[in-house]
């Protein structure tokens, strides 16, 4: 059985924490972006092959030190992230346009 924290799985937090970081890291690194979702997607999808390429190396042992759990781990967090960056940008632009509303559901 999972630990919880104020009803909430401990993992699901300690993942959405290392998300948080992650994004912090990318913000203080690149700044705030905005892009569109074609080059979104082409940062995503580069992500994704890193995380790729961190399964196979782990699946088939080639030696490199890009394989192990540690590194899948931190390459899902990356592409998690990215997505979640992807998204602030969209609401962030759209927020700007007075085009967005909230989501049937969801609460400022």
């Amino acid at each position: 059985m999972n630990s919880r924290v104020n009803g909430k799985d401990l993992t699901a937090l300690t993942a959405a924490r290392s998300i948080d970081e992650e994004r912090d890291r990318q913000d203080a690194k690149w700044g705030v972006q905005n892009h569109t979702p074609e080059w979104w997607l082409a940062i995503l999808m580069e992500e994704v092959g890193e995380l790729a390429q961190a399964i196979l190396e782990t699946h088939f042992d080639n030696g490199t030190d890009l394989g192990g759990m540690d590194n899948i781990r931190k390459e899902a967090v990356q592409c998690a992230a990215v997505a979640m960056a992807m998204i602030e940008c969209i609401d962030r632009t759209a927020n700007n346009a007075g085009e967005r509303t909230l989501p049937a559901g969801d609460k400022p």
